[in-house]
């Protein structure tokens, strides 16, 4: 049997053993890249370190219990870290509308209510948010048995508020008789304040610090304020020590932010994951999916001019499309590109204005790195030129509509692979360093000026 046919047939055992939210999640990623029948080891390529442990942590048994009865014998598992970009992962779920949401049994929600419409069902996954995504996954699974605190951060309108509700949703339908606190932090500085000023200070600390779960969104507005700091470290400590869940999100990393040592501290102690820009696939994927929850088709031409309208927010893309829709829905007009042209030109003028080249890119790359324009196409491979031409290369992929060998091409004559090499080293790289997601975003209003 081949290594392929093995992994499948144990993946025929596992799906009805597990949920269709932790097969997709965790298994319908791995897949099988090698059998060795003489040692009867099978290795699994997964997308990252986080996919492995949790695998290796929580479903070792049942893997090797189903290879056992296929291969009638033990079978070890190796794993293998893949270095290729993942295409966007667009879950199948009931083609519903918005009216026809799925409603969840009523339990103890505190603070703001949750979003039904915010499930991982529907939250579409690539490859800059799938280790925050896994995360989200796995305190849904297991609250604070596996990861205690999760501190998600990233820019604005990347879906970190989508999966703080998307963790409420799936403990709640789990189980209903957790007590579930999701808030901002802005909300919370503003009852402690009021529980202050009318001497229900207790009340309030007894509101935040028995639950068995705190979801705390936009962490960073306890910046410069002392007093909220000190609250939330008490509550903070009190929760933990119950071994009760804490999930956090910001628009920054913990060691960035202007709070206590003692406060970033106790979010350093837990599991830290990132959301980066969203990749031109993964922007499409979505706009696809979102269209397809209105019941509309948008072809693959319009999701590509909508999707390069904004590169990094996605709650822009999901007004633009709201936008069409309801221009669409009152002029009784097909959505064809024209009319979508005609809909955003004033939404969007500055994208309409100016399309950018990768003459643009390449002049705005060799600004920003203070380099001379020849090192863009020479073929010495010394730093910090090749990296800048690794970040140009990513760039012109993402802002452009240039195939690989004509990128390739423009730099000097280098092949596809090279270009490819560039854009997923690039793409690896977003996922941990904000200050290369920084420059890039840098780099792309130079090429705006």
């Amino acid at each position: 049997m081949t290594d392929v046919s093995i992994w499948n047939k144990a993946l025929e055992t596992i799906q009805t053993r597990v949920s269709k939210q932790s097969y997709d999640t965790w298994f319908n990623v791995a897949k099988a890249i090698a059998y060795d029948d003489a040692s009867s080891t099978l290795t699994l390529e997964v997308p990252n370190n986080f996919n492995k442990e949790w695998l290796e942590k929580n479903y070792k048994e049942l893997m090797l219990e189903a290879l056992r009865s296929i291969e009638n014998k033990d079978v070890f598992i190796n794993y293998s870290i893949s270095t290729v970009k993942q295409e966007p992962v667009v879950l199948e779920t009931a083609n519903i509308s918005p009216r026809e949401e799925k409603k969840f049994t009523s339990g103890t929600i505190i603070g703001l209510s949750l979003d039904p419409k915010y499930i991982f069902e529907n939250f579409i996954v690539g490859d800059s948010n799938r280790f925050a995504h896994g995360a989200c996954v796995a305190v849904s699974e297991a609250p604070a048995k596996s990861y205690n605190p999760v501190f998600i951060y990233g820019g604005v309108g990347l879906g970190k508020t989508h999966l703080l509700h998307a963790i409420g949703n799936a403990i709640r339908k789990g189980d209903p008789s957790l007590k579930i606190a999701y808030l901002t932090s802005e909300q919370f500085l503003n009852e402690m304040v009021s529980a202050i000023a009318s001497g229900k200070i207790n009340d309030f600390r007894n509101k935040y610090r028995y639950v068995d779960l705190l979801m705390i969104d936009d962490i960073q507005f306890l910046q410069g304020k002392e007093g909220m700091q000190e609250e939330f470290f008490h509550t903070f400590n009190v929760l933990y020590s119950a071994n009760r869940q804490i999930v956090a999100t910001s628009d920054s990393k913990p060691q960035e932010l202007k709070i206590e040592e003692r406060l970033k501290s106790r979010f350093e102690m837990g599991l830290i994951a990132d959301i980066g820009a969203p990749s031109l696939e993964l922007r499409v994927a979505i706009l696809k999916r979102k269209a397809e929850s209105e019941r509309t088709f948008l072809s693959d031409e319009i999701c590509l001019y909508i999707a390069n309208m904004e590169t990094s927010d996605i709650r822009k893309l999901g007004g633009y499309l709201t936008k069409i829709l309801a221009y669409s829905s009152i002029t009784k007009a097909k959505i064809t590109l024209e009319l979508v042209k005609e809909c955003l030109k004033d939404v969007v003028p500055a994208a309409q204005e100016k399309k950018i080249t990768i003459e643009d890119i390449k002049e705005a790359v060799v600004k920003y790195y203070k380099l001379r324009p020849s090192d863009m196409v020479t073929k010495k491979r010394t730093q910090p030129a090749a990296y800048a031409r690794q970040v140009a290369m990513y760039l012109t992929r993402e802002l452009t509509d240039m195939s690989l060998p004509e990128i390739g091409q423009n730099f000097g004559g280098r092949d596809h692979s090279t270009v490819i090499h560039a854009y997923d080293t690039i793409s690896a790289k977003i996922q941990t360093d904000l200050v290369l997601s920084q420059e890039l975003k840098a780099i792309q209003e130079l090429t705006k000026a």
